[in-house]
């Protein structure tokens, strides 16, 4: 009898051993199976990651007004599906996209995924006016100003540096736009004394450097 016994005792022992054994072993190859998924997607991740960045500082980015500058208005108008339409191989990524502290795509909730950054300059214009009274200096490398001259004014010359510009003898009135040079300081003035009316406008243009984050996860 006390054979018997241990006999089954020992039966249920091997049944305990067996599906502990199973249990550790699935385990196992669940954990395998995982790291295998997680090693398949990571360089797919970081493809998309890095042709995502890579292509969002290029000179023909929507987003740059050339290689690695981002332009800050474009960042800030761009829509959700202009993006998706442009970067189509994003469109099963959930994904985010900022420039330094300011989100620019954001799509579902990436948790972990794959962050790629890029060293980029953030251009903003900010628009100027003067009155050309004070002969304003236009700094290098802007192109283009506006002239406006009411009709009050009596303002018939305008010079750029050392070149006539703008000259009516019957006097000017309206809006003009300048080409500038853009390679060196441009000092604006009007020959006549009644100028006080007229302005001067110009884009100017300041850069910062920023980082540009973007993160997917797939």
């Amino acid at each position: 009898m006390k054979t018997k016994t241990r006999g089954q005792a020992s039966l249920l022992a091997l049944v305990v051993s067996l599906v502990v054994l199973t249990a550790i072993l699935g385990l196992a190859l669940t954990v395998v199976d995982g790291a295998y998924r997680s090693a398949d997607r990571d360089p797919h991740e970081r493809r998309i990651a890095t042709s995502l960045a890579d292509r969002l500082v290029s000179e023909r980015s929507p987003y740059t007004t050339r290689a690695s500058v981002m332009n800050e208005t474009k960042l800030r108008t761009w829509s959700g599906q202009q993006f998706t339409n442009t970067y189509p191989f994003t469109n099963k990524a959930e994904l985010h996209v900022r420039a330094g502290n300011e989100t620019i795509i954001e799509r579902g909730t990436p948790t972990g995924g794959t962050t790629v950054r890029r060293i980029v300059l953030q251009e903003r214009h900010q628009q100027q006016t003067t009155p050309i009274s004070e002969n304003p200096v236009i700094p290098a490398g802007i192109q283009r100003t506006t002239i406006t001259v009411p009709a009050r004014a009596s303002v018939t010359t305008i010079h750029a540096n050392d070149r006539v510009v703008l000259h009516d003898p019957s006097g000017l009135t309206g809006s003009f736009e300048i080409a500038l040079t853009g390679l060196e300081p441009t000092q604006l003035r009007a020959t006549e004394e009644r100028s006080d009316a007229v302005t001067v406008t110009y884009a100017r243009v300041q850069t910062t450097p920023t980082e540009l984050v973007v993160t997917v996860d797939v």
